[in-house]
């Protein structure tokens, strides 16, 4: 029996003392847009731990033990203040609902999508991965409440379709690779930014979705009742994010939880889709919405001024 314990701890050890070192260096994704990629999997890395340390308990094994706690807690540390309800406010005017959802340009469940819409009754609708047949379709349907902007242009295969109050200023960003990937539109005296950077894929690539967030912050600060919102292709422990919120924007994540939305279903389906706000906006109300065809859900936020 001791003999198996000891076989027990010296292989969670091979595989957690790896995965702790691995857990330290995604901190640092500034270095390598590889670390800053793994440190999307910070719930998965804190399971994997957590199972690890069972096991390592039963080896009885110190080594085993200390490393794989070191995984689940080091994860588990930047994971739980997801979980911690945010700060008490006062609303100072009306709330207002948007709506981000990442269509998946492939899928083509159009009146299961409009229908969602109208059950929830948005204010303002940004629907990325739009194609020139989203276009078409939506154009189809019967929604009075909302005037249809496209931001793709004609040569490029998709853009972000924003459904938008009538009357609306609307200020289109552009979506091709070096362009600002956002559509901006005042909702009464809430500016909101609707954003799809560029996956993080490649180095290259990366390189160009770190410097479009951090458009984003430059465009919030300083600027009043300001909302940015979208599918970000990152999660909030990645570093173009954590400077987001370094730059003063609120996470409506906040008190919700890790509310995962991509991909639908998935063992690491993890939060890429947000709503960050300056802190004199509240969240209160948030949904991540059901599946409707694409690898994302949607994600549904109220924000309210604040005094």
């Amino acid at each position: 029996m001791a003999s198996v314990r000891r076989i027990l701890g010296a292989l969670v050890a091979i595989i957690a003392i790896p995965l702790a070192l691995l857990s330290v260096a995604t901190f640092f994704g500034s270095l390598d847009w590889r670390l800053d990629l793994v440190a999307n999997g910070r719930v998965q890395l804190w399971w994997v731990g957590g199972a690890l340390a069972v096991l390592a308990i039963l080896s009885r094994s110190r080594t085993a033990i200390a490393s794989s706690a070191a995984v689940a807690i080091l994860n588990v540390a930047v994971v739980v203040p997801l979980y911690l309800p945010a700060a008490d406010a006062t609303p100072a005017g009306d709330a207002v609902r948007i709506l981000s959802f990442n269509l998946l340009s492939t899928n083509t469940r159009y009146e299961d999508i409009v229908a969602y819409i109208r059950e929830t009754d948005p204010d303002v609708v940004f629907l990325h991965e739009g194609t020139a047949r989203w276009e078409d379709a939506l154009a189809t349907f019967h929604l009075p409440d909302y005037e249809l902007v496209a931001g793709r242009t004609p040569e490029l295969i998709f853009g972000t379709i924003a459904l938008v109050p009538p009357g609306s200023s609307v200020v289109n960003l552009g979506f091709g690779s070096r362009q600002g990937r956002a559509i901006e539109v005042t909702v009464g005296d809430i500016s909101v930014l609707g954003v799809h950077p560029l996956a993080p894929v490649s180095a290259a690539e990366t390189a160009l979705r770190d410097a479009q967030h951090a458009a984003y912050a430059a465009w919030a600060e300083g600027r009043p009742r300001a909302v940015v919102v979208g599918d970000f292709n990152a999660t909030p422990w990645t570093r173009p994010f954590r400077d987001l919120t370094s730059a003063g924007l609120v996470n409506s994540q906040r008190g919700h939880g890790v509310a995962p939305t991509w991909e639908v279903g998935r063992f690491w389906a993890v939060p890429i889709d947000h709503l960050l706000h300056t802190p004199d906006l509240a969240t209160v109300g948030r949904t991540v919405g059901p599946d409707l065809g694409s690898d994302h859900r949607p994600l549904l936020v109220d924000v309210v001024p604040v005094g």
